[in-house]
């Protein structure tokens, strides 16, 4: 091994070619102008019921090369992510398909262009395919070229640009201690010229301030035109920089393939290095560099809000910074290969990741299907191979939750038989290109089929779904049910791979309960299940599932096609679970008002002039101090990294200000204004503009974004005041959730869905006891006689069907003070099943508002009432 500068040469290009594209959608003759990345779901997954379009779409790019690009070169199309199937033309000429969603793949195009301009041709398709990885998910098949683009040009004697998306060299560092890191590279080499070639192969190892450390050299002899050429050379770094969360020390490897008789660069590729080591064990945990760690981290879909899966590379690596901040320390890849600037970022900022393959709810018995399988991991494996980031490969998710037949039954037999076989063979797969990673699946709850099929006792440590407290049981029984998984599993070593509770940003309660979607039952039920995790070692770690709210085409909840389950939003605002898992993991000092993602609120005065609310911030510091509009309300100790405060809020601005004194002495403050509405608790108080906003058959308050106002929770009426009378809330109840308030259907021609899918039903009337004036009263209804059907995500019986309390179909009159304000009024007929319908009439008092309800068949269900003082 010699020592020689560390002066880089650039001998390739690699040219981004992300602009300027042309593109047209189904049958359609004109295109449009785009640029990448792009897809063509990014506004239409599944709107007022209409499905997102799943069909073929085309791309078209004019290149200009010159004959210097030619001469004696090789030029390669890269794209590191289109979704599904993607199929090339170039000038006309068929070059090649690739399938699957996820990898990164490249084409050789070298004999198909000129010079001059050069037509780029790329049918795109993403149609459901049997045989095509994933089959169903609790995400949207997004369609387009939704990463970057590039063009490759190397001399005739190069790195294998077409190894499954690598740049043809492939690290493993095998052998590493605090005194010594051992490493071996691999590389592909072709000589696609006439002539036998002498060369030197060049391995550069640079440290993480830029230090040459290492040089690793073989002269080599390339035939003509004799394919790949694979060499392994072996190295080793002496007292390495160990790669860490805590210090994510980064080397780089810079490979040269140098012309023997001249000494000239003749092509050259750059590679990250990381030295560090693992294990597990399944009673203490996970190890890295010798040291306990426990793997606190989140899973994450790439779409964005507004962009799908389009989503650039800032704003993914943003994410990640994010996490960072927050304090995880590894990151799930959930449920497929993600972009490679999201690697490059775990490298970076030290987290630890498993990547996943997407391999996901059932399989279908063909090799077609199987081949595809192995492929995806083959690219996977592939592509990601070098990053030190990487600990474990995912082989599948929840694989058994759709899977054909009855146990026991000769098609259940069977399937599982096939089932088992296609596992294995990916586990053998995995391990014969990366015998150094971990290998897992994740798994959900209902383990009977994972036992049945053996399934469960492949890989080298389990994942285990668990939504205890959310879809089922209670937060307390985590940790019971995930060690009853590790023991049925053999006693593998084991992580929570998923864990969560959905949480609509727009809705909050004084008393949260499961189901209700609430920020403040999400952060409950997190602060049960992160104490469990922390406190039991034989979870070598955990994964939030969700970082972020995502696209889901199938799902209904209080926001109609959205998973909701994240800790941030789509749009990436906190909720208030993200800052406790602040408070909790960063190591820093840290203070959060858990109330920052409302401007707005609402309240009844319960004493003069203001209305008291619970405010909750989340630190880690010993105590906190809360004032309102500049009024101290005292200093608190922070237990279980919060305190709460009754804080008097007045109406208009209020002003919020926090802090707390760290360990470190560093003082530590947050701000936060909320504009409060308040309602008198005398309506005789009411004065010209103020407003009245009732969430009828909910006991959540929900936060309006349309009018930058929260409606109340239902009540029933009290004097002085206002309220409903008779009726009940409109109940959904099954065997998985005894109690929750509506139906979980999209609600058509609202973006306010969680105000129409509840309902008071039965109801007689509403009163309020406001003093003499002009008032326009808004009903909002909608009929929803629909029964809302379970989907096979809220893991609980596949077959079960809501038993919800519907109003069904009901004419009703409304009178106002006696004077009859709607006759035979119908929603459904009006604007049919599960459709928003508002309507609003002006009425004069001097008596308050008594409103009655009059039933002319079935019950009255009522979803919103608003009541505004004109003057």
């Amino acid at each position: 091994m010699t020592k020689e500068n560390n002066n880089l040469q650039i001998t390739r290009n690699q040219l981004l070619i992300n602009n300027n594209w042309e593109f047209n959608i189904g049958k359609g003759e004109s295109f449009t102008r785009i640029n990448l990345p792009h897809t063509w779901n990014s506004n239409d997954n599944s709107k007022d019921g209409k499905e997102y379009y799943r069909g073929v779409a085309k791309y078209k790019k004019d290149i200009e090369l010159n004959q210097d690009q030619l001469n004696n070169k090789k030029i390669f199309l890269y794209f590191e992510g289109v979704n599904q199937v993607a199929t090339l033309f170039v000038n006309g000429n068929s070059i090649g398909k690739h399938i699957g969603g996820y990898s990164t793949f490249a084409f050789d195009i070298s004999k198909s262009v000129k010079a001059g301009a050069n037509t780029i041709d790329l049918e795109v398709t993403n149609e459901s395919d049997d045989n095509i990885a994933p089959l169903s998910m609790d995400f949207t098949f997004y369609g387009g070229i939704y990463r970057d683009a590039f063009l490759i040009v190397t001399n005739s004697i190069h790195f294998d640009v077409l190894n499954n998306g690598s740049n043809g060299v492939l690290i493993s560092t095998p052998n590493v201690t605090e005194k010594m890191g051992g490493l071996n590279i691999r590389t592909r080499l072709l000589n696609e010229t006439n002539k036998n070639r002498k060369l030197i192969l060049v391995h550069r190892i640079i440290s993480s301030n830029g230090k040459l450390v290492e040089t690793i050299t073989k002269n080599v002899v390339l035939s003509a035109n004799s394919g790949v050429n694979e060499i392994s050379l072996a190295g080793k770094v002496n007292t390495p920089e160990l790669w860490s969360p805590d210090s994510p020390k980064m080397y780089t490897v810079v490979s040269e393939i140098k012309d023997l008789e001249t000494g000239s660069v003749v092509d050259q590729v750059v590679n990250p290095l990381g030295f560090r080591w693992f294990s597990m064990d399944p009673q203490r945990g996970f190890f890295l560099n010798g040291k306990h760690l426990k793997l606190t981290g989140v899973s994450k879909h790439q779409d964005f809000e507004g962009l799908g899966s389009a989503v650039s590379n800032e704003l993914l690596i943003k994410d990640l910074e994010m996490m960072k901040a927050m304090g995880a320390n590894c990151y799930r890849s959930s449920h497929y290969p993600q972009d490679p600037e999201v690697l490059n970022a775990c490298d970076r900022l030290g987290i630890l990741v498993l990547d996943e393959i997407p391999l996901v709810n059932s399989i279908t018995e063909s090799e077609a299907f199987s081949g595809n399988c192995h492929q995806v991991l083959t690219e996977m494996i592939t592509r990601d191979y070098n990053h030190p980031s990487i600990y474990s490969w995912g082989l599948s998710n929840e694989i058994c939750i759709l899977a054909k037949g009855r146990i026991g039954s000769e098609r259940g037999n069977d399937y599982d038989n096939y089932l088992k076989k296609i596992i294995s063979s990916l586990n053998a797969k995995a391990k014969s290109l990366d015998p150094f990673r971990f290998t897992t699946q994740s798994m959900h709850y209902k383990t009977d089929r994972y036992e049945s099929s053996g399934v469960n006792k492949i890989g080298d440590y389990i994942g285990a779904n668990l939504y205890l407290g959310w879809y089922f049981g209670v937060p307390d029984s985590l940790i019971v049910s995930a060690k009853k998984m590790q023991i049925l599993s053999g006693n593998k070593p084991l992580m929570i791979s998923e864990y969560g509770a959905g949480a609509d940003p727009r809705l909050r309660a004084d008393n949260p309960r499961r189901f209700d979607f609430s920020l403040e039952y999400q952060t409950q039920v997190h602060k049960a299940w992160l104490k469990s995790i922390l406190n039991n070692d034989f979870v070598a770690g955990s994964f939030v599932w969700n970082f972020a709210d995502f696209s889901s085409p199938y799902r209904g909840d209080t926001n109609p096609f959205i998973n909701n389950k994240g800790i941030v939003s789509y749009g990436r605002i906190p909720k208030d679970a993200f800052y406790f898992y602040e408070a909790v993991l960063a190591k820093k000092p840290v203070i959060n008002i858990g109330m920052k993602n409302w401007k707005y609120h609402s309240g009844i005065g319960n004493s003069p002039g203001s209305a008291s609310k619970k405010i909750v911030i989340y630190a880690n510091t010993d105590e906190a101090e809360l004032s309102i509009n500049g009024n101290s309300l005292g200093q608190k100790k922070v237990n279980d990294y919060s305190a709460e405060w009754d804080v008097p809020f007045r109406n208009g601005k209020n002003l919020i200000e926090v802090s707390g004194i760290a360990s470190n002495g560093e003082i530590v403050k947050d701000y936060h204004t909320i504009d409060f509405n308040l309602i008198p608790s005398d309506l005789h108080q009411m004065k010209t503009g103020d407003v009245i906003r009732v969430n009828a058959g909910s006991s959540l308050y929900f936060l309006d974004e349309e009018e930058k106002a929260v409606w109340m929770p239902d009540r029933e009426f009290t004097k002085g005041s206002y309220g409903f009378i008779g009726g009940k809330f409109l109940v959904n109840q099954n065997d998985r959730i005894e109690y929750r308030e509506g139906v979980a259907d999209n609600i058509k021609e609202t973006v306010k869905d969680p105000l129409f899918q509840t309902q008071r039903i039965g109801v007689k009337g509403f009163k309020a006891d406001v003093s003499s004036g002009q008032y326009e009263i808004t009903f909002c209804l909608a009929d929803l006689s629909i029964k809302s059907k379970s989907s096979v995500y809220e893991l609980g019986k596949e077959d079960d069907v809501n038993k919800a309390n519907v109003s069904g179909t009901t004419e009703f009159d409304i009178m106002i003070n006696g004077q009859n304000i709607a006759e035979n009024l119908n929603p459904k007929k009006i604007k049919g099943e599960l459709t928003a319908y508002e309507f609003s009439t002006i009425i004069y008092t001097e008596s308050g508002l008594n409103i009655d309800f009059i039933a002319k068949n079935g019950m009255v269900g009522i979803n919103g009432i608003k009541i505004r003082k004109i003057k």
